[in-house]
């Protein structure tokens, strides 16, 4: 189990350190889909480091707790915590992406609560 636990705690931060404001148009989801005008009403500069600290912070707890879990409590607890707490870390991250977005629209807002709806 610490093999797993290792390889996707590594993942999270290995993510925070390839994704960059340069690199951003070509890799990070939903940027890379935005027409120039839409980038150009998005905050890539104040997005990337919260993407980064995000990733990080995930990346670090779900290391530490879960081999918490794993040796004072059990395997079992563990797995579900591996599974459940980066699903939840993500509805925080989608809701709170959405605000680095200039202008708000309708659009962007039904699209933000469906995406947390279904990783809910």
């Amino acid at each position: 189990m610490l093999v797993p636990i290792s390889i996707l705690s590594f993942i999270f931060i290995l993510i925070a350190f390839l994704v960059t404001e340069k690199n951003a148009k070509y890799v990070l989801s939903g940027y890379n889909s935005m027409s120039e005008e839409e980038r150009q009403n998005f905050d890539i500069q104040t997005y990337m480091p919260f993407f980064k600290k995000f990733h990080i912070f995930l990346g670090i707890t779900l290391f530490i707790v879960s081999t918490f879990l794993y040796y004072f409590i059990s395997d079992d607890w563990c797995g579900f915590f591996l599974g459940v707490y980066p699903i939840l870390s993500y509805i925080y991250f989608v809701w709170k992406g959405s605000s680095f977005s200039k202008i708000k629209t309708r659009k962007q807002t039904f699209i933000t609560y469906i995406a947390m709806i279904l990783l809910f």
